[in-house]
């Protein structure tokens, strides 16, 4: 993959989207369910792409050669560790979104500074491993 100018002045922001669920309350697995003209997914994934500097997208193990993505683990937090495997060493910033709540967040996809803080407050969706914002 060539390098890329990073989109923010801090260095490459990356976010991995994590969808490696298994759907069980949901009764299936609502991260390929469709909304609108495509799926729950690609939603969550377009805003991470618009947003930062690169993507890894993290799936059911079955599903990752199909979906180009990395096999997801049994546990969320073994699969954003799976994730985490697949970013590039020079990352100032990694965010992790839930693949399953695919609306644009721009508001805090776009600004690295408000991810990380919203990761300090333990939210269970957006981290961050730099804090030089």
């Amino acid at each position: 993959m060539p390098q890329q100018q990073p989109l923010h002045g801090h260095g490459p922001v990356w976010t991995i989207v994590v969808a490696g669920g298994s759907g069980r309350r949901f009764g299936g697995l609502k991260q390929y369910e469709r909304l609108g003209h495509q799926r729950v997914l690609d939603w969550a994934v377009a805003a991470a792409r618009a947003a930062g500097d690169g993507v890894v997208v993290v799936v059911p193990e079955d599903d990752a050669t199909r979906e180009g993505a990395v096999a997801g683990g049994a546990t969320r937090a073994e699969s954003v560790r799976n994730g985490l495997a697949a970013v590039p060493a020079d990352a100032a910033i990694i965010c992790v979104h839930d693949g399953a709540r695919p609306l644009d967040k721009r508001q805090t996809l776009g600004r690295p500074k408000r991810a990380w803080m919203l990761a300090s407050l333990n939210t269970d969706i957006w981290t961050a491993r730099s804090a030089t914002c």
